[in-house]
């Protein structure tokens, strides 16, 4: 931690305190993060297993009070082809066993000293006057002195099964997790702290869904192999809980911020809604069900309207404000599919992989920011984006929901194509392969590409595709 100046005090002649700049003062931060497990595995006739463990944590992010956290977990699995009564699911079945598990886990990643007050010199429009002169008054951050470890505990419940010799083996799993002492930034009563927002453990949420995983041996020859492996997911998020706030109109917290304007935000965090919820104002339908992209001229005498005829009053208050602003699509995939395949025929090897994410939706940030034209000239006086032509918006609407798009899509990640040569002088074999990534994308979305980690896509740069070509030696 390193401080921009320190303050000597001191009394003078007018009997007040004045200040002296002096050199500032650098302190190393570091953090200590200690772990200590203890596991026990037990079985028994080969068809039943235990699986007990224990954590015990502690991080110097928290203070000396809570910096100790206990993380348990249980794990029991069945063998079921082993009982009495499943020898007829032999003919069926080449593995059956049922999982069950449950366990719990710690978050400490808030960043170093969180819950201790640290002083620094506050801004210049808000110093304080000793007769002619202004002194910088030192402001503390506001903190929680209480913070403690956010536990996420999850219960997951699992069939591993075999078919046809285990040529097709795989496994269904549902689970649900619980966070619970969720580190938030939340608002602080006034008067009751040195800040208006401060980190704290308050906050509930819940993600539950199912997973499946397919592996098989389509062809297994001595020359001629194929193998493919596919998985899938389906995950729901919600939050259960935000703050101590009960009041119905509570709108929740915003989050997100987005380039086009100071302080905007397209996210927010609401209870009942995931956590990646967009927040938009809804356009209204013409007579034909498209929606009005921009203000209209209702009375032919060259004046455009208001906003009451671009978005929907929600509300029916007569206005448009942040109280028509609705949620109604979030950055989170509904579904989460992958597929790799692998084919060796001879001395040839030929692999790709393959994914895809249904039911995401990404801001265009870039096409919010920069498609429109100037209001008065409706000419173009920068570089704008091209969806200035389609809306023809003659002012930003960072809040409409045409920027909220579609963006489910299905990647050809990579593709490897390799050649054998074996035996050769001092060499057992040499493989020569040549590899492509990020080979194909397949998508609705308007933007670059519809993979963004919260959702937001502010990128004016294309991801690169790569070529590699290598060789692999063995002596």
């Amino acid at each position: 931690y390193t401080t921009g100046r320190q303050l000597a005090v001191a009394d003078n002649e007018w009997g007040y305190t004045a200040t002296e700049d002096i050199e500032p003062d650098s302190f190393l931060v570091h953090n200590r993060l200690i772990s200590f497990f203890g596991r026990v595995n037990y079985g028994f006739d080969e068809r039943y297993l235990l699986t007990l463990s224990v954590r015990r944590d502690g991080s110097t992010r928290f203070g000396k009070a809570n910096r100790w956290g206990i993380f348990p977990s249980a794990a029991f699995a069945w063998r079921i082809l082993q009982e009495d009564f499943a020898k007829g699911l032999n003919k069926i079945f080449t593995d059956l066993k049922l999982r069950v598990s449950y366990g719990i886990v710690g978050n400490e990643a808030i960043g170093d000293y969180r819950y201790q007050v640290y002083y620094g010199l506050g801004a210049n429009d808000v110093r304080y006057q000793f007769g002619d002169n202004y002194i910088n008054i030192l402001r503390g951050d506001g903190v929680d002195p209480e913070l403690k470890w956010e536990e996420t505990g999850s219960l997951n419940i699992g069939l591993d099964f075999g078919f046809l010799d285990n040529r097709l083996t795989g496994s269904i799993e549902f689970y649900q997790k619980n966070t619970r002492d969720l580190l938030f930034e939340v608002a602080a009563p006034a008067f009751t702290n040195l800040s208006d927002r401060i980190l704290t453990n308050i906050g509930e949420m819940e993600n539950k869904g199912v997973e499946l995983v397919l592996n098989t041996y389509i062809i297994d020859r001595d020359k001629f192999d194929w193998t493919v492996d596919f998985n899938a997911s389906y995950n729901r998020n919600e939050i259960k809980k935000l703050d101590n706030s009960n009041l119905p109109e509570f709108l929740g917290y915003e989050k997100e911020g987005i380039s086009g304007d100071i302080g905007q935000t397209i996210q927010i965090l609401r209870v009942g809604e995931p956590a990646t919820a967009f927040r938009t104002y809804k356009r209204l339908l013409d007579d034909n069900g498209n929606p009005v992209l921009d203000w209209v001229d209702r009375n032919g005498d060259g004046i455009r309207g208001g906003l009451m005829d671009l978005y929907q009053d929600i509300n029916g208050d007569g206005m448009i404000n942040e109280f028509d602003l609705v949620i109604d699509k979030n950055a989170a995939p509904d579904f989460i599919l992958g597929l790799t395949s692998g084919v060796n025929y001879g001395n040839f090897d030929l692999g790709f992989t393959l994914r895809s994410s249904i039911g995401n939706y990404v801001y265009n940030n870039t096409a919010s920011a920069n498609g429109y034209f100037d209001k008065l000239t409706e000419q173009v006086i920068n570089n704008i984006h091209t969806s200035a032509y389609k809306t023809n918006f003659q002012e930003r609407r960072l809040k409409s929901d045409f920027y909220i798009e579609n963006g489910s899509f299905l990647k050809l990640d990579n593709i490897t194509l390799g050649y054998t040569l074996d035996e050769i002088k001092f060499f057992r074999n040499i493989r020569l392969y040549a590899t492509a990534q990020n080979v194909l994308t397949i998508t609705g979305y308007s933007g670059l590409d519809p993979e963004i980690f919260n959702g937001i896509d502010n990128n004016i740069y294309p991801f690169s595709r790569t070529f590699l070509f290598g060789v692999n030696a063995s002596f």
